[in-house]
């Protein structure tokens, strides 16, 4: 088994896209970022190519780039955390949908948390105040879950849930603790008490 000091600086992971590409990561930032390959390195899994399925080159050379980002520059002052704050929104907000998709896909994968929250922020961000029809018209990657008839069904079975009708549950819970109030008293299991 392999210590868990992980060695000179020069040493390096490669990472294959699903296109075939490899990009090679210094050990020591792979590892700082990534549990995934942290984990590899433990158990001295690393001497081969790790592969990023679903993954481009593209979006892979992008990944790379942010973990090389992330490790090189040293948070020690406020220039350099606002740097790559400012790297982090510009990456996020330039990613088309589906390289967000392949960015949390991979973040997953790698156990890369900060790059997984970012896209996942950017995600929330993007989806804020949009209907399910807007946001599948916007990102055309998204197909229909049901057919139309379907559909109609389950918005007849759940308009409650949808906010196409409103059920005033408080009323309802009102009338509910009234009759077993009145049917606990009337069969003597709650006294009724002289106010």
């Amino acid at each position: 088994m392999a210590s868990t000091t992980y060695g000179d600086e020069f040493e390096v992971v490669i990472l294959k896209s699903s296109n075939g590409d490899e990009f090679k990561l210094k050990k020591s930032i792979a590892v700082k970022y990534s549990v995934t390959i942290r984990h590899m390195v433990a158990l001295d899994v690393t001497t081969s190519i790790i592969p990023i399925p679903h993954v481009d080159t593209q979006n892979l050379f992008k990944i790379v780039e942010y973990l090389e980002m992330h490790g090189t520059t040293e948070v020690s002052g406020s220039n350099d955390d606002e740097e790559i704050k400012s790297y982090d929104e510009k990456l996020a907000t330039a990613a088309s949908f589906k390289s967000l998709l392949d960015f949390v896909w991979a973040a997953k994968y790698l156990g890369i948390k900060g790059l997984k929250e970012l896209c996942t922020e950017e995600f929330n961000q993007r989806r804020k105040g949009k209907s399910r029809t807007e946001i599948r018209n916007t990102y055309h990657d998204i197909t229909r879950d049901f057919t139309k008839e379907k559909e109609q069904v389950f918005h007849k079975e759940f308009k409650w849930a949808l906010g196409e009708e409103r059920i005033d549950f408080v009323s309802i819970l009102t009338i509910i603790t009234m009759i077993l109030m009145m049917a606990s008293v009337a069969f003597g299991v709650v006294p009724l008490r002289k106010v």
